[in-house]
């Protein structure tokens, strides 16, 4: 299983290293946060 999340938060980190620093800090993030949609 952490294996699993470990690879899923790679996976996403790649997907948004094609993104730009402010879109990933102005809207991915916040509506992470705010659908509480984060690894405890």
């Amino acid at each position: 299983l952490k294996s699993m999340l470990s690879k899923g938060a790679r996976i996403e980190q790649q997907a948004l290293a094609s993104k730009s620093l402010e879109f990933v800090a102005k809207e991915y993030l916040p509506g992470k946060i705010a659908r509480k949609e984060f690894i405890d």
